[in-house]
């Protein structure tokens, strides 16, 4: 039941910073140059935010894949967290990413050992 809770809050943040990448939403782009990647970079991984996000919600009814999901999603929050970081970004720009890994961690632990 708290894999479901975490899923459905988790899910739609990532579909929101997903898509805001996708469509290249000025505020994204920004931090795409911030960061240092390319616009289309950053597209990259609101895609891959998306698919994460799909992932997680299939996994609920298909575990493999919701494992898949949440084992990426994980290296890409992570990753995104050191990113910011990276470029002596404070905790308020660092914690959105750093939250929703350890989420997705919480996540993928309640569904492997549930």
């Amino acid at each position: 039941m708290v894999v479901v809770i975490l899923s459905i809050l988790l899910a739609p943040v990532l579909v929101i910073l997903g898509i805001a990448k996708v469509i290249r939403h000025p505020v994204m782009v920004e931090n795409a140059r911030h960061l240092g990647f390319s616009v289309r970079g950053f597209q990259l991984v609101g895609a891959l935010e998306l698919a994460g996000a799909a992932g997680m919600i299939v996994g609920l009814f298909w575990a493999p894949l919701g494992i898949a999901a949440l084992v990426g999603l994980v290296l890409l929050l992570t990753g995104g967290a050191m990113a910011h970081a990276r470029v002596g970004d404070r905790l308020p720009r660092i914690a959105p990413a750093a939250v929703c890994a350890v989420l997705s961690g919480a996540t993928l632990v309640l569904l492997v050992t549930g």
